[in-house]
């Protein structure tokens, strides 16, 4: 089963792109990020990490 999660990143707004396309290639254990989305609004960047189960996702 694959879960999603949904990480809200607030930054430095000179970041936002570097940011952007360097977040996808952090190694994270079991977990990997799919989707970065720069918003408008109190957050910067919207992360989407997909995980085998809840467990891994949230290390």
């Amino acid at each position: 089963m694959t879960v999603r999660g949904y990480v809200l990143i607030e930054c430095d707004q000179t970041r936002v792109l570097e940011l952007k396309e360097s977040l996808p290639l952090i190694e994270l254990d079991g977990s990997r990020i799919t989707a970065i989305d720069a918003v408008a609004g109190p957050w910067d960047l919207v992360a989407q990490v997909e995980s085998t189960d809840f467990q891994q996702l949230g290390r």
